[in-house]
């Protein structure tokens, strides 16, 4: 998250205000009244100066509560209804909490709590009325968590970004007591002004289910006029929600969004399911999308193709393209080329293109004869991108096989291509008892001579047989270009590694097997959500200052 590292930041320094040396607790005593009153002055001030660096960013809400009211030990409850002198001496802090993360990796707020702010006459709703940001990370979570409307205690007109990760499918069923629909119109309604709304779920699409839910996120997107930024599932991309953001005037970028976290392992969650039903291209009978400069697509890549080339689709605007196939178990070369073709005649400013052309998860039996047919990409296939010639970023990933295509047929088809930063053009095949390929790849030869061809190089992905040994030829190479070189599975020479690969990577590079890279890997965005608490020492040490006789203000707590 873009706030960690500032919450880092800030923990330096409340480390630092709120280690205050014991022996002002003894010294304090013994000094005169006009000494005591001129050191309770300071001490306010120096509360007042903690109090941005350890609450502006809250990992913890539990904390941020027992700061308002005294928790009981299990923290299901508090210990007496929040009261007004609760409030008064909470009040500062509300107002410096930015951004609240309600993780999963803690406990959960529980819905006694929820309750007990509702029913405080003096706790307002929105409770930190100058909140800029609240994530929601529901991963794990039994349907039970929807039914108090936890979101309803910070919302407000002020929020400008939201985020709600781990959507689990149960809560579009109409037995659930709190919805996904009465969701999305809550947030629509208490906070109209968000420009940034991120919603992901980890829930694999075995059945149309899961794409069933974008019809209940699609409500909230009328209510939301402000929006620039919308980052869904895979999953949610459906048509009806095309159709609810078409005429967003102010949306900048509609993209997919992993959900993704090293420790889950899940790389297939959120991703499209093979439904033609809920994949399809929105209705746009007159301009749309006025603003954007980023999408991703998840349809079969035959609509794809037919949503460049319509009139009031803004292609010729697009800086960056994303498109996940969907529908179909194999996609034909002539469909991906006939794309290739609208893509290159409708997307001139298209700096970025991403394509994957992987099988939707659980897809349906293919016989075996069935597979023996299918087409691998082929220099023809990919000759239409020598046209492409402003992209700076190519991402192509198909699971069908290796690529037909030459090393000279390749560099061919890539040598106008001379602005490219990221070049990623390697299938993901699916064989299992191979030691090496079962078909011609590439070398680090012809690795080399793409880095050759191509000064602002700095990652490749490339099918290479590692097997082979590649002799450079070269005495003094220059200093690497890559940072990042994603490889093949097959065993690689005994030192290939070390004076083939290292030649050409920079001392920062790092060098990744393709074969084993989940596809949030490939050009999507992504979040990998590693939460940087603030230390307890920290909080608990400024709850610890909290004024012990809430009546008196010039009460000077000691730290034990």
């Amino acid at each position: 998250m873009s706030s960690e590292p500032e919450a880092l930041h800030s923990s330096v320094f409340a480390e630092a205000a709120l280690h205050m040396p014991d022996i002002l607790g003894e010294i304090f005593p013994l000094c005169s009244i006009e000494t005591q009153e001129a050191a309770t002055h300071v001490c306010m001030a120096w509360r007042r100066l903690t109090l941005g660096p350890v609450w502006r960013v809250v990992h913890k809400p539990l904390k941020l509560l027992n700061a308002l009211s005294t928790l009981n030990e299990d923290r299901k409850n508090f210990q007496s209804v929040p009261t007004p002198d609760d409030w008064r001496s909470f009040e500062p802090v509300a107002s410096c909490v930015k951004e609240i993360v309600v993780d999963f990796h803690s406990k959960y707020i529980a819905k006694a709590i929820v309750q007990a702010l509702f029913r405080s006459a003096c706790v307002p709703k929105p409770m930190c009325a100058n909140l800029e940001r609240f994530t929601w990370k529901l991963h794990d979570a039994s349907n039970a968590a929807f039914t108090h409307p936890l979101h309803m205690i910070f919302l407000h007109p002020g929020l400008s970004s939201l985020q709600l990760h781990g959507i689990p499918k149960g809560i579009s069923d109409a037995s659930v007591h709190y919805r996904l629909e009465d969701l999305a119109r809550a947030v629509g309604n208490l906070a109209p002004n968000i420009t940034d709304l991120t919603i992901t779920t980890r829930t694999i699409p075995i059945s149309d289910r899961t794409a069933s839910m974008g019809l209940h996120i699609a409500h909230v997107f009328p209510l939301l006029r402000h929006l620039r930024t919308v980052k869904l599932s895979p999953c949610f991309l459906t048509g009806p929600v095309y159709e609810a953001l078409r005429y967003a005037t102010h949306l900048e970028s509609l993209v997919a969004y992993i959900d993704y976290d090293p420790k889950l392992r899940i790389p297939s969650a959120g991703d499209v399911g093979r439904s033609l039903e809920h994949y399809v291209p929105p209705r746009i009978p007159q301009p749309a999308f006025t603003s954007l400069t980023d999408i991703t697509l998840c349809m079969p890549i035959e609509m794809a193709t037919g949503l460049l080339s319509l009139a009031h689709f803004p292609a010729a605007q697009l800086t960056r393209l994303s498109v996940r196939s969907t529908g179909q178990v194999i996609v034909s070369n002539q469909a991906v080329k006939a794309f290739f073709r609208a893509f290159c005649l409708h997307c001139p400013h298209a700096a970025k293109l991403i394509i994957m052309l992987d099988h939707p998860i659980h897809p349906p039996p293919v016989l075996e004869d069935d597979m023996q047919d299918i087409d691998l990409l082929d220099a023809q296939t990919l000759d239409p991108l020598r046209d492409a010639v402003q992209l700076e970023e190519l991402v192509i990933r198909d699971s069908r096989g290796l690529i037909e295509a030459t090393e000279d047929e390749l560099l061919n088809i890539m040598e106008p291509l001379v602005r490219l930063k990221t070049l990623w053009i390697a299938p993901a095949p699916q064989w299992q008892t191979e030691t090496r390929a079962p078909g011609p790849t590439y070398t680090m030869g012809t690795a080399k001579r793409l880095i050759d061809g191509h000064p602002d190089l700095r990652s490749l992905g490339l099918y290479a047989d590692l097997l082979y040994k590649f002799d450079w030829q070269v005495e003094d190479p220059e200093p690497g270009q890559l940072t990042d070189l994603f490889l093949g599975t097959s065993p690689p020479h005994p030192i290939v590694l070390g004076d083939e690969i290292a030649m050409n990577l920079a001392t920062t590079s790092r060098v990744r097997p393709l074969a084993c890279s989940s596809w949030y890997q490939w050009g999507f965005d992504k979040g990998v959500f590693v939460v940087e608490d603030i230390e307890e020492v920290l909080v608990d040490g400024w709850t610890e200052m909290r004024f012990s006789d809430r009546g008196n203000q010039y009460a000077v707590p000691r730290r034990s």
